[in-house]
């Protein structure tokens, strides 16, 4: 499938429909037995990313379920597709080095240290992922070990406690000169009591 392509338009899904009737075209169904005619149906639905298929003499959700509990065992490919899409969201946590990382704050910037969302202009797959990222499925399942502290923002990620610093200390947050900034470009700033990490906008004791 096109990556960034308009998934509304009944173009994008013509690839995928034409591959789908190339591939059952190319067995006699008819002399395929029940348990054959499964394995073959399985076999397209599971392997080929089909959003929805209804059919009217069998309730979708029994043919989702395991065939231990009476069920066909067919994937749900919306859920299937989100958890593919969840691995782009751990990819953006660790392969920042990467070229196809570094692509992505030049096209749609940065604020405080985060990718921006892009709006309506960014393609449809950042659009998706980036809404994962930050949805709490994938964040709080996710468990951050600081290392050296260049890829973990210091306010913005969950790296000591439960909460992020900018949640916890939100005030503070706000008043904060350096919002973007890195545990290790903050400990480089210097984050001893009066150094330089702790810089304000404004004096926070008159």
């Amino acid at each position: 499938m096109p990556i960034g392509g308009n998934s509304c338009r009944l173009s994008f899904w013509e690839p995928l429909l034409n591959r789908i009737k190339s591939r059952l075209s190319g067995w006699s169904s008819k002399h395929l037995s029940f348990g054959g005619r499964l394995i073959l149906l399985k076999f397209v639905l599971s392997s080929l990313p089909v959003y929805a298929l209804k059919i009217s003499w069998v309730d979708w959700n029994s043919i989702c379920r395991s065939k231990e509990v009476g069920g066909l065992g067919v994937r749900r490919i919306r859920l299937f597709n989100i958890a593919l899409l969840g691995k782009w969201c751990w990819r953006l946590m660790e392969d920042r080095d990467s070229l196809w990382f570094m692509v992505l704050p030049a096209r749609y910037g940065v604020d405080e240290g985060r990718l921006r969302g892009g709006g309506c202009e960014a393609s449809k797959w950042w659009r998706v992922v980036h809404s994962l990222s930050r949805e709490t499925w994938f964040s709080g399942h996710v468990s951050r070990y600081v290392g050296n502290g260049r890829k973990t923002l210091f306010w913005s990620d969950v790296w000591c406690g439960r909460v992020s610093f900018r949640v916890r200390f939100s005030r503070l947050f706000n008043l904060s000169v350096f919002k973007g900034e890195s545990v290790f470009e903050m400990l480089q700033l210097g984050w001893e009591e009066g150094g330089e990490a702790w810089r304000w906008r404004r004096r926070l004791f008159s």
